[in-house]
């Protein structure tokens, strides 16, 4: 798998200018970007980033630490369900 691309190179320069752009506005005090607004686009640029050249590397242990948590919350799960039946038969 690749996750460098073409396109990826050019959504990445086309989101960095997006960014100057606002940033620009934002420093002149530019009423166009509300706070809320210019928070929200930063959040969303720092998710999305890694997105674009995540190495495959990061990739596979970021899929190894879901699989994990979903194992976790598999075993909470059965906990659960195991106290659930042992208070619905009550006292032995």
């Amino acid at each position: 798998m690749r996750y460098r691309s073409t396109s990826t190179s050019q959504e990445c320069r086309f989101s960095d200018k997006c960014l100057s752009t606002m940033s620009a506005l934002h420093r002149e005090g530019g009423k166009a970007v509300s706070s809320a607004a210019w928070t929200a686009l930063q959040e969303e640029a720092d998710r999305l980033r890694p997105l674009l050249v995540t190495p495959e590397a990061t990739v596979a242990a970021r899929v190894q630490r879901a699989q994990s948590q979903i194992k976790h919350a598999q075993d909470a799960l059965r906990d659960a369900e195991a106290l659930v039946v042992e208070r619905q038969a009550g006292p032995a």
